[in-house]
């Protein structure tokens, strides 16, 4: 990415080691469904997140949810991070997982890491979101990881958007930019909060049978940032909103899905910070920056193997990684929107650049999500409700799974509940753009 993150840590701790970031907005191909959605309130104002969660561990028929934090080491050394996680481990076979943490990234010194405490709060560098998943498709398995990052502020309308192409000659690759920005909104936050999950199941039907559907709802609460500077950079000015992401987690013997809503709520900076200043009802867009990553492994090879080449529809509604012309994952994109203070429902614009981009970690694919319809000092805030879908297979007391196939558990992958490791940001890609 072309951001090099200034002045707050250059690293994601995430506990896959062999990913990629792909990133990508996702959402249902509807209107936005508002019952997902919670309104944000005011900010947190907390001076520590050691109370991240509301939620007690607990277990129905099929899902199992558990609450646990590691404490590690990360950016070779040069900073410490606290993971606060919620795992939901499903008891049918099917060996998935959803899990949601909260990293706390710390500055030396604020964690001792041997005795798994906090020394000081005030050394918190910032706080990183991540939804993760896993499950096995036949005899292959399947990981996502969703960092939630926020998106960019950009001055007119989705039809002023300026992408170029830039070469680097000293790593030999190729990037895309986005030209006017002038600010950002950054989910990367000093205080997050996991609500209490709420677990529920509902029939459907599955090959002529009525089978049920696990369901589990939950919310987190964070204090998102407006600034006059790109995300996770430098910026002169920057504005506390409050935030509400609602999450629910769908799983049934064919597939598992994740989808959240968002709230964010600016109506106390409708006049927040840019650069150069926006006058008073001039058009300004936003450009999502969420990323997700898609891996694989099979029984023959036992390599994860990242994947950052996706196809799309014709209407780029979806991105869709495919492995031996087999669908392994699917992200809806966001296609509608809703502005606050208003019954239209909008239309995203969605911009495919395929695999012809190329650098030293080989073809990648992107997708700019833009949401337009805003206007400066008048806007308060918008909605949406997004969700990704992998398959799975379900094993059975003979062995074979819900579509007949022997399915063979992975020793080798990597669990979701492993020991943070650290991926660098340069080089990933996003849905919405490229950058080194």
């Amino acid at each position: 990415m072309v951001n090099v993150f200034k002045g707050r840590g250059v690293s994601f701790c995430s506990i896959f080691v062999l990913m990629t970031l792909v990133g990508g907005m996702l959402a249902m191909n509807c209107q936005p469904t508002n019952f997902l959605l919670e309104k944000a309130t005011t900010p947190l104002s907390i001076l520590t997140n050691d109370d991240w969660h509301n939620g007690t561990n607990q277990s129905s028929s099929s899902v199992n949810v558990t609450y646990s934090e590691q404490y590690s080491l990360i950016s070779n050394g040069q900073q410490e991070c606290l993971s606060q996680n919620m795992l939901l481990s499903y008891d049918d076979g099917s060996g998935a997982q959803v899990g949601f943490e909260i990293h706390c990234v710390f500055n030396p010194g604020g964690l001792d890491i041997a005795n798994q405490k906090v020394l000081n709060w005030s050394d918190l560098n910032h706080i990183e979101l991540i939804l993760h998943s896993q499950s096995t498709m036949n005899r292959t398995w399947i990981g996502t990881m969703y960092n939630f990052q926020g998106f960019d502020i950009v001055s007119g309308n989705a039809s002023d958007l300026n992408i170029t192409r830039n070469y680097d000659q000293n790593t030999g690759s190729w990037h895309t930019s986005l030209n006017n920005v002038i600010g950002s909104i950054s989910y990367w936050c000093n205080a997050a909060k996991i609500s209490a999950v709420t677990l529920s199941t509902e029939n459907y039907t599955h090959l002529g049978q009525t089978l049920q559907e696990s369901l589990a709802t939950f919310s987190v609460t964070i204090d998102s940032e407006i600034s006059n500077g790109p995300l996770r950079g430098s910026s002169s000015g920057s504005v506390t909103v409050p935030t509400v992401l609602t999450f629910q987690i769908t799983h049934n013997v064919n597939d598992t899905e994740y989808k959240y809503g968002a709230n964010i709520d600016w109506s106390a900076a409708k006049a927040f910070p840019t650069t150069p200043s926006l006058t008073n009802g001039e058009n300004y867009c936003l450009v999502a920056q969420d990323l997700l990553s898609f891996s694989y492994s099979t029984t023959q090879g036992g390599k994860v193997t990242s994947m950052s080449t996706f196809s799309t529809d014709a209407n780029n509604d979806s991105a869709i990684y495919s492995l031996n012309r087999t669908d392994m994952c699917k992200e809806l994109l966001t296609t509608q929107y809703l502005i606050d203070g208003s019954t239209q429902v909008r239309n995203t614009t969605r911009i495919y650049e395929a695999s012809s981009l190329q650098s030293n970690n080989g073809n990648s694919s992107s997708i700019y999500v833009v949401f337009d319809g805003f206007k400066y000092n008048q806007s308060t805030g918008f909605s949406f409700d997004p969700a990704v879908i992998t398959p799975n297979t379900i094993a059975s007391s003979n062995g074979l799974s819900s579509d007949g196939q022997s399915s063979i558990g992975l020793g080798i992958i990597i669990p979701m509940a492993i020991a943070v490791a650290v991926i660098a940001i340069a080089g990933t890609v996003t849905v919405l753009r490229r950058r080194k």
